[in-house]
Parts: C-alpha cells; sequence; structure tokens
C-alpha cells in the first residue's frame, strides 16, 4: 500500500510538472460547444440561402450546364429548392467521368479517402481511443474534474496507466495499415482508368496526342525536314509523319492586345450609344484625341482597321519569321509517339541535344517559356527557390503572431499585465482562441496560391497544368513549413523565454528542453487544430453558397453598364482551382491525420469537413465549374507523394510523443512501446518508393497497341500540324464587335467595319 502511494505521487509529481503550462492553453468543453453552436448556425444559414437562391440564380449556380455541350450535361435540376440533394447522392462515378472528367473522378477520390479513413476511425480509433484516455487518464495537477477539463481528460498525453499506451500503438498501425490498401486500391484505379483515356477515341484522334514537343532545339535542327530526319534516325521503329519547328512572333502580341483593347473600347461606346434603341437622333458620342474631340465610333474603327491589316501582314509573312528553339514532331499513332518518347527517354540520346516531352494541348502551352534559353530558365529557378524560401520565412511572421495570440498562456508569460484581464473574461478568451484566430488564418492562406502560381510560371514552366501542379507543391509546402515547423517552435521559444525572463530556467536548460518541448507543442497545440479543422466545414458550405460571386455578378449586372461580352463572360463557368482545393484539403488531411492518436477528439471533426466537401464539390463540378484543360490525372501522382510523406510525419511524431512521455515514466519501470512504432515511417516510405516505380510507366505510357486498327494510322487525320501547333496568334482570327441582340439591327447604321 504504501509502495502504491509512493508510485501515484511519483505520477502525480510528473503530471503536475508537464501541465503547467497546457493546461491553461488547453480547449475546453464550453469553448468547444460554442464554437460548434457557431459554426453549425453558420452552415445552417448558407445552407438555406443555397437552397432559396439556387433556383432563380442559375447564372451562379448553374453556370455549367448552359455553357457545356449536351452530351457533357448533369442532370437538370427542378425549382424544387432541395432537388439539387437526390441527383448529387445518385450520380455514379462513371456518370461523372463522362460529365466533367478524370480529373474531377481523382479529386472526388482523394475526398472520398480521406472521408472513409477518418469514417472508419471515428468509430474505431476514436471509439475505442476516446474511453481509454478518459478511463485511464488524469487530470493536470491542481484542477477538478468538470465540463472544462473533459477535453484535457480525452487526449494521450494524460494517460497514467502507461500499459494501456499499447492501444495507441495498435491504432497507429490500423489507421497506417487502411491508408496503404486505400492508396493502392485509388492507384490502381488511376491506372485502368488512364489506360483506358490512352485507347478511346478522344485521345487517339486528337493529334496533339501523336506529337512530340522539343524545346531547347540547336540551331542546325531548326528546320522542318532537317528535324524530321533526325527524329527517324533516333526512333527508327517509329513512324514519323513529319515536323514544324516554331516561328518568332515579332510585334503579333502587341497588335493582338491592341485590337482586344480597341473592341472593347468601342463596345462600350455602341453599348452606350445603342441603349435607346428607340431612335438614333441623338448627337454621337465623341473622345478627345490630341485635346480634339473626334467621333468616337468612326476613331475606333479606323484604329481597328489599321490594327487588322498589320495583323494580317503580320501572319502572310510567317515564312519569313526566323525558327525558335521549340518545334513539333508528329507520328503516325499515338503508340507510335508513346514508343518514341520512352525509347528517347530510355537511352537519353534526345536530351544530349535538346528535351523532349509529350506534347500538350495547345491551349495549355504557355508559349512565351518555350523559348527560354537553357541559362535564362536556371538562373529563374535559381531565384525562385531563393524567394520562395525566403517566403515561407518572412511570409510565416503573421502566422507567429496568430501563434502568439492563440496562446493564452503564452501570452500571459510574456504580458503578465493582460492575466487580470484573461481571469475577468474567460468566455472572450475563449472564444478568441477557438474560432476568431483559426478564421483569419484560413483567410490568409487564402491569398498564397496567387503568388506562388506568378513564381510557377516566371520559373519558365511550360504548361499552365503544369503551372497548377507546382501551385500545389509550393502551397502545400509552405503551409507545412509554417504551421508545423514555425508556428510549433514560435510557440515553444515563446513559452520557454517567458519561463527565463521569470527566472523559472535558465539558457542551458532551455536549449535542453527544447527538443522535448518542440513535441510538447505540437501536443499543446492540438486545441487550436481541432478548432481549425472544425471551421473547414464554414468554408465547405461558404464554397456552395458562392455569396461573393453572388454578390459581385448581382453589383456588376444592374449597378454598372456591362456590355454584352461583359455579360456572357459573368455566366460563363469559371475554371476549377484543381491546385488550390488540393493544397487545401491535403493539408486538412495532415492535420487531421497528425492528431489522430495523440487528441482523436479531432477524427469526427476532419470527418464532417470531409463528407461536407465531398458533396459541395460534386455539385461545383457538375453544375458550376468547368476543366479548362483536362490531363487525366496527372496531378494524381503528386497528391498520393504527399499522402505517402503524411503518413510517415504522423508516423513519426505518434512515434516520438510515445518515446517523450513513456520518457517521464522511465524510473517507475514501463515498457518502451514507442519502439513498435519504428517499423511503420520505414515501411511507408518502401511502400511509396514501390508505388512510384509501378506508377511512373504505367500512367505516362500506352501498355500496348491501340485495340482498334483505325488508330494505328492516323496521317489522313489532322496532318496540318504546322497549322494546328503554331503559336495561337498566327490562326485565330480577330474579334469582332458585340452588341445586344435587340440592337443588333441597328449595328448596320452606325458601325461600317468588319
Amino acid at each position: 500500500m504504501l509502495a502504491l502511494e509512493k508510485r501515484q505521487l511519483t505520477i502525480d509529481q510528473i503530471l503536475a510538472a508537464s501541465n503547467t503550462l497546457d493546461s491553461k492553453n488547453s480547449l475546453t468543453l464550453g469553448g468547444l460547444l460554442y464554437q460548434a453552436g457557431v459554426n453549425l448556425g453558420i452552415c445552417a444559414g448558407l445552407l438555406l440561402l443555397f437552397c432559396i437562391l439556387r433556383p432563380t440564380n442559375g447564372v451562379v449556380y448553374g453556370r455549367r450546364v448552359k455553357h457545356a455541350p449536351p452530351e457533357f450535361r448533369p442532370p437538370r435540376l427542378s425549382l424544387n429548392p432541395l432537388s439539387w440533394i437526390v441527383p448529387i447522392v445518385r450520380v455514379s462515378e462513371d456518370d461523372m467521368l463522362r460529365t466533367v472528367g478524370l480529373d474531377a473522378v481523382l479529386l472526388m477520390r482523394f475526398l472520398k479517402l480521406c472521408f472513409y479513413t477518418f469514417l472508419v476511425f471515428s468509430a474505431a480509433g476514436a471509439g475505442s481511443l476516446l474511453p481509454i484516455n478518459y478511463l485511464y487518464g488524469v487530470i493536470p495537477a491542481g484542477e477538478k474534474l468538470g465540463l472544462d477539463t473533459i477535453i484535457t481528460r480525452l487526449n494521450m498525453e494524460n494517460v497514467t496507466t502507461l500499459q494501456w499506451i499499447t492501444s495507441h500503438v495498435v491504432v497507429t498501425y490500423a489507421i497506417s495499415v487502411f491508408l496503404w490498401l486505400v492508396v493502392f486500391l485509388n492507384n490502381r484505379f488511376f491506372i485502368r482508368k488512364r489506360q483506358e483515356h490512352f485507347h478511346s477515341e478522344t485521345y487517339q484522334t486528337a493529334i496533339h496526342n501523336r506529337t512530340i514537343i522539343v524545346t531547347r532545339l540547336p540551331s542546325s535542327l531548326r528546320d522542318d525536314e532537317s528535324l524530321a530526319d533526325y527524329m527517324r534516325r533516333l526512333t527508327p521503329g517509329s513512324r514519323v509523319t513529319h515536323a514544324s519547328v516554331g516561328r518568332e512572333l515579332g510585334d503579333l502580341p502587341k497588335l493582338v492586345a491592341q485590337h482586344t483593347e480597341m473592341i472593347n473600347r468601342l463596345e462600350r461606346v455602341l453599348a452606350s450609344y445603342l441603349r435607346d434603341e428607340a431612335s438614333l437622333d441623338k448627337p454621337r458620342p465623341t473622345i478627345k484625341v490630341k485635346k480634339q474631340p473626334v467621333d468616337a465610333i468612326a476613331y475606333y474603327t479606323e484604329q481597328l482597321e489599321d490594327i487588322e491589316q498589320s495583323i494580317k501582314a503580320q501572319r502572310s509573312n510567317l515564312h519569313l519569321s526566323a525558327p525558335t528553339s521549340y518545334a513539333f514532331v508528329a507520328y503516325a499513332s499515338a503508340y507510335d509517339a508513346h514508343t518514341a518518347l520512352k525509347t528517347l527517354r530510355k537511352s537519353g540520346t534526345g536530351n544530349q541535344k535538346f528535351l523532349i516531352n509529350a506534347a500538350p494541348a495547345p491551349r495549355d502551352i504557355i508559349w512565351p517559356n518555350l523559348v527560354l534559353t537553357p541559362a535564362a530558365t536556371g538562373s529563374r529557378k535559381t531565384l525562385i527557390r531563393v524567394l520562395f524560401t525566403l517566403f515561407c520565412c518572412f511570409a510565416t511572421i503573421p502566422t507567429s503572431l496568430l501563434s502568439l495570440i492563440t496562446s493564452v498562456s503564452s501570452l500571459r508569460q510574456l504580458f503578465p499585465e493582460t492575466q487580470p484581464w484573461f481571469d475577468a473574461n474567460p468566455k472572450l478568451a475563449s472564444f478568441w482562441q477557438t474560432l476568431i484566430t483559426p478564421f483569419f488564418l484560413a483567410v490568409y492562406f487564402m491569398m498564397l496560391p496567387f503568388f506562388f502560381r506568378l513564381m510557377a510560371r516566371y520559373q519558365g514552366i511550360h504548361t499552365k497544368t503544369a503551372v497548377e501542379r507546382s501551385m500545389m507543391k509550393k502551397t502545400y509546402i509552405f503551409l507545412m513549413f509554417s504551421q508545423v515547423v514555425v508556428f510549433t517552435i514560435t510557440s515553444v521559444l515563446t513559452q520557454l523565454i517567458g519561463q527565463v525572463n521569470n527566472k523559472e530556467l535558465t539558457v542551458g536548460q532551455l536549449f535542453e528542453n527544447l527538443a522535448p518541448n518542440i513535441i510538447k507543442s505540437l501536443s499543446v497545440n492540438s486545441s487550436f487544430w481541432i478548432s481549425f479543422v472544425a471551421l473547414r466545414s464554414v468554408n465547405n458550405l461558404l464554397e456552395l453558397a458562392q455569396p461573393v460571386s453572388l454578390f459581385l455578378i448581382f453589383t456588376r449586372r444592374y449597378f454598372t453598364k456591362p456590355t454584352p461580352r461583359q455579360v456572357r463572360s459573368l455566366s460563363r463557368p469559371p475554371d476549377f482551382d484543381y491546385g488550390v482545393v488540393y493544397a487545401n484539403y491535403l493539408f486538412l488531411f495532415v492535420m487531421t491525420l497528425l492528431y489522430s492518436v495523440y487528441a482523436p477528439l479531432i477524427i469526427p471533426f476532419g470527418m464532417v469537413a470531409f463528407a461536407l466537401g465531398v458533396i459541395v464539390f460534386k455539385y461545383q463540378l457538375l453544375y458550376v465549374y468547368t476543366t479548362k484543360v483536362q490531363t487525366a490525372g496527372l496531378m494524381w501522382r503528386s497528391v498520393v507523394n504527399r499522402i505517402f510523406f503524411t503518413m510517415i510525419l504522423f508516423q513519426i511524431f505518434v512515434l516520438l510523443s510515445l518515446r517523450f512521455r513513456i520518457a517521464q515514466f522511465k524510473a517507475l519501470g514501463y515498457m518502451n512501446q514507442w519502439a513498435l512504432c519504428i517499423p511503420l515511417p520505414i515501411l511507408t516510405l518502401l511502400i511509396a518508393v514501390a508505388h512510384w516505380f509501378w506508377l511512373e510507366p504505367r500512367m505516362r505510357y500506352m501498355q500496348g497497341p491501340p485495340t482498334d486498327d483505325r488508330f494505328n494510322d492516323m496521317t489522313k487525320e489532322n496532318t496540318n500540324l504546322g497549322d494546328r501547333f503554331l503559336h495561337h496568334l498566327f490562326r485565330e482570327s480577330t474579334t469582332t464587335p458585340m452588341v445586344d441582340k435587340k440592337v443588333k439591327h441597328l449595328l448596320g447604321k452606325v458601325y461600317q467595319g468588319r
């Protein structure tokens, strides 16, 4: 009995030392319930707003239906406010694949992967760990059991009967094995659908899919016939049909931009002048040119005619333009192009003189980046890497400030004069810590993709879809660096420096305690991340209700004077931002998985956020957004790599959390269960490498020739490679003025141009 009392006293002393700070920083049940109530109210309001406005505002909530071709349109929705629910539930994966493409289906697969993971472990994981944490844990020293200490007791850190720590190890293994399995199943689905895409008629008949793009072309090969003969020698087993070397643009981009600007100005003048369709007996509009008033319509018409003549002259003299360092080489079939590309990459012969890749769709190409020299590309990449590193370091200053104001204990340590205010206003302090700070953090991170997209374009990436993949990677890296690294270290240093200032620690002890306190800080911040994950549900409903788009479209249509072209652009379906959505939900997956064993209460919140994500984005992809360029899932491999990285991070965090926790009880003779987790990150890394070698050839190349003999030789189809792959400025017709159909019959009376 005496030994038991002595043993319990030792445990209480350990808990008192480890929970002094985080007991003041933990999420209270009152704060959690308050936040849940606020989130539920906001979500209900947004959902009600969407249901009421959707039937009569198709220009916002059904933009894709009007513009999509009939064969790609989703099921029609009635005017019933709830009619959108049943189609969203009933639309199958095959229907989505036919309607919106493989990119959208894979996004839904990712969201469902995360949802099912947290659904299973809300029952199996959290359902077992929460009772264990509660029954075999204790509350921090000096506090009594009550509603506000229940959540603290539900965390793994407060478990003192350490034999039960083995259950946390078992759940960690279960989550890891489950994720290994679902990632494999989704990768197998991806490979199957991508190979079906390669063998489809749409893919086989598109000229760019049987074409290779060559960049950094040496001057000796900047001739169509010379390049075609050279490629025939490099790939004797593939049938090269012809090649087309790109041409310099000269002043053409500037002329086309001027033409577009003049068209916009003329349309604004015509829209204003023809507004009163009953009569034209009124003064014609004028503008000042060199301080003299002139007829605006006549002036813009004359300017357009001059610019169009210049554009026509530039295009007719195409053969006189100097050849560039990029070219396109066409093959007899898509399988020939894949075989040639595989041969050239395997041998490395082509890359000794130039770079080769599968040709993208013409509208996906960033044409100015194709002509960058190797030196320019290298210097740009180096500059962007430096700028991105600096951006990650200095742009986290707002994050660090948010970390400071989030931690009540940190504010108490640095500013002792705030302690009376916190003591006098516990509800306001809880409200600020659990709701306001995560909201501002979410808004801050919404602005980041814009800067990362600019960086990706500047560094010389050749396609817009590759820019999106680069932006997604940069956003993910930044979120991980700023949150998991900077956010944690800032919180630790703030607390330790505060203790040094209060003479509770020496400087030497500060560095000695730094490593364990970093792990401890990740644990303490679990309350913040529970709040952050819970807030994602509100963001999902904001995406569904689209209040910003609704406000902007309404004000521009009814409080400004838009031209018909501007009105049409308002109703055009926007491009879906796959990179931003993937980055944000990968980060949500990181934070939910990271704390799934340590603070299992986060799992149900993550499950709800991903469930709403599945519903919201399924509707948005079917009825609102469009995929500008279909890539058949090129972003999927990057997503899978980050899922594996997240798993390794989660496994290491659990391992180190158990290691530091059990070390506190080492003198009491407890076993080192943490060592059981050591194989997990190693196994995950090996599985990730195996997946990479399995995915790489199957996602890049056709596995076997086409089964339909029609596609074995496509030389008679779309043989004019030069017209198809020259810069779009060489082949697209210039725009003409657009007016409202009600006054179209009056246009000939006031405008005599083309």
